[in-house]
């Protein structure tokens, strides 16, 4: 598992366990996971050194929330928080940890993704 997760405490699964079921309403495709929409993050494969490659958050099925990438040591490469299709908040690293480049895109929509997928918008920070 990664060295920076974000909600650690939201369930984490395979993409091969999760099954499509429809376009969403906000973005993509809705997922399920053991025949319920699901809730958590989706995670997008394995380095060989067992490091999660990258995942996205949904929620009730949409995506909807955080895509992350990592490196293969465990840091973050990438996160953006999304509300549906718009990106509101962006981060971009290092290999070793250090923030590049980020900000907000859409801060107006910063509560409203928030309230909907349970993070802190004390969390989020320029």
């Amino acid at each position: 598992m990664s060295t920076n997760n974000r909600m650690p405490d939201k369930i984490r699964v395979d993409t091969e366990d999760l099954q499509s079921v429809r376009v969403g309403t906000y973005i993509g495709e809705d997922m399920t996971y053991q025949g319920k929409p699901f809730t958590g993050f989706e995670i997008h494969g394995y380095y060989e050194n067992g490091q999660a490659a990258g995942e996205t958050e949904y929620i009730d099925g949409e995506q909807m929330g955080w895509v992350i990438e990592f490196y293969d040591n465990g840091f973050v490469e990438r996160e953006t928080l999304n509300y549906g299709a718009t990106t509101v908040y962006f981060n971009e690293f290092d290999r070793d940890g250090n923030k590049t480049i980020g900000g907000f895109i859409a801060k107006h929509l910063l509560e409203k993704v928030c309230a909907i997928t349970g993070e802190d918008p004390n969390n989020i920070k320029e």
